[in-house]
C-alpha cells in the first residue's frame, strides 16, 4: 500500500496514477507504531514514500477520511 506523509503528494500521486481506476477511494490515516506489517521507505519521483508491505490492523487506523473526486475522475484537495 503506498502511504505518504504530505498531503499535498498524495493529492498529486493520486492524480498522476489513479485518476483512471474508477470506484470511491477513502484515505486512512493510521498510528504507524500500531502496523505490524513491514513499512519501507522507498523512492519515487525523487521523493521517498513509505508503503506497507502487508496487512493493516484495524487497531491503528485512527480516521478515515473520503477522497473526493470532480466528475471527470480528477481527485480534489481533501482538507
Amino acid at each position: 500500500m503506498h502511504c505518504t506523509q504530505e498531503p499535498e503528494r498524495l493529492l498529486w500521486v493520486a492524480n498522476q496514477f489513479y485518476q483512471q481506476i474508477s470506484g470511491d477511494f477513502v484515505i486512512l490515516c493510521l498510528e504507524t507504531v500500531q502496523v505490524q506489517a513491514e513499512i519501507r521507505w522507498e523512492a519515487a519521483d525523487g521523493h521517498r514514500f513509505p508503503h506497507i508491505y502487508g496487512p493493516i490492523e484495524l487497531a491503528a487506523v485512527v480516521d478515515v477520511l473520503p477522497f473526493p473526486r470532480n466528475p471527470n475522475g480528477q481527485f480534489l484537495p481533501f482538507i
